[in-house]
């Protein structure tokens, strides 16, 4: 397609995140593992640039079922 492509929206989520994990934390949102702090208790609570990256980076989080993605190898006898 030569130089014509528009660049992917992945591209512009590590830009955006830091600034999106800094609102989420001034706002008082937790991050995901806040819900289990038994489990977590090394973790601060807060939202990170790196974890907002993948989070945004997730098409189940972002409203995109994906199929098919694993490939299964069935053997009939």
């Amino acid at each position: 397609m030569g130089g014509s492509e528009k660049p992917c929206c992945h591209d512009a989520v590590p830009a955006k995140a830091g600034r999106i994990a800094a609102t989420l934390n001034a706002r008082g949102v937790p991050c995901p593992s806040a819900h289990d702090r038994a489990r977590n208790s090394h973790r601060s609570g807060e939202m990170r640039t790196d974890g907002t990256t993948s989070i945004l980076r997730n098409p189940r989080y972002t409203g995109n079922q994906v199929w098919n993605k694993q490939r299964a190898t069935e053997v009939l006898t």
